[in-house]
């Protein structure tokens, strides 16, 4: 079976400050409030801010090392924010993932279902029917069995050797964006949509088992599953972002 890669933009979040609420147990009673950095970022005069600062109280390390400088560049971070006096945490990216893709492209999402994502790639050629398949690099969705092993082994392999974070923040733990072909870059709902399978699914409840496997891995951190909103009604306006696809009141939410 040939794929066919397409590289779909995505409009991903990057902020910086970084705002939700935590086990009192873990941090202070009126929860976490840290600013999320590169380890690049981590130097000292930017700690001794964050510390003199009113309303933050962490700080949430990004974690995506590829190669073993990049691993013991993070290792140096996490061992200042911890010496600072300032709370750990972890965000480690999942479904968006290149290291994953560029290795295992059959593990990648698709664009099937509906074309509206057309709309915006109008010179991406049109697959063969039953034999080629267009996919949404760099997402990795754990929705696959073999790519949600993968997933596990990189997320220990990302901690190993690192102190132990109060919380490890999973991002990107739901499908791929616009992978019902829609074209809405808001939306992961699912990782295909179409007849053509290039990887074992797994059940709905893979997110769940996705989160206890990374607890299983850092059993002394609590592992906190990132969630965002998908679409809403007026999305499926044919100037939304769905582009006329109607998920709001069709299976997708339900589902």
């Amino acid at each position: 079976m040939k794929l066919l890669q397409s590289s779909m933009s995505t409009m991903i979040a990057a902020s910086l400050l970084l705002l939700i609420s935590a086990s009192p147990q873990l941090i202070a009673a009126d929860g976490l409030r840290g600013v999320m950095l590169a380890d690049q970022q981590i130097t000292a005069s930017e700690l001794n801010a964050l510390k003199s600062a009113a309303d933050v109280n962490a700080v949430v390390l990004e974690l995506n090392g590829v190669t073993n400088e990049e691993r013991q560049n993070e290792l140096a971070a996490a061992q200042r924010i911890i010496q600072s006096g300032l709370a750990l945490y972890y965000w480690i990216e999942i479904a968006h993932c290149p290291e994953l893709a560029d290795a295992h492209p059959e593990w990648m999402a698709s664009l099937q279902g509906h074309a509206e994502w057309r709309r915006l790639f109008k010179d991406v050629p049109v697959p063969k029917p039953n034999i080629e398949v267009i996919k949404n690099y760099p997402w990795v969705p754990i929705m696959y069995q073999a790519a949600f092993d993968a997933h596990v082994i990189r997320v220990k392999r990302l901690l190993e050797g690192k102190p132990t974070a109060i919380g490890i923040l999973v991002n990107d733990i739901q499908g791929s964006p616009s992978a019902c072909g829609c074209g809405n870059p808001l939306c992961p709902w699912t990782a295909d949509y179409g007849p053509i399978k290039t990887a074992t699914v797994l059940k709905a409840d893979a997110a769940l088992e996705f989160v206890l496997a990374v607890s299983r891995v850092a059993p002394h951190s609590e592992v906190i599953p990132v969630w965002v909103t998908e679409y809403e009604e007026h999305d499926g306006d044919k100037d939304g972002l769905c582009a006329g696809v109607g998920c709001f009141k069709g299976i997708c939410w339900k589902a």
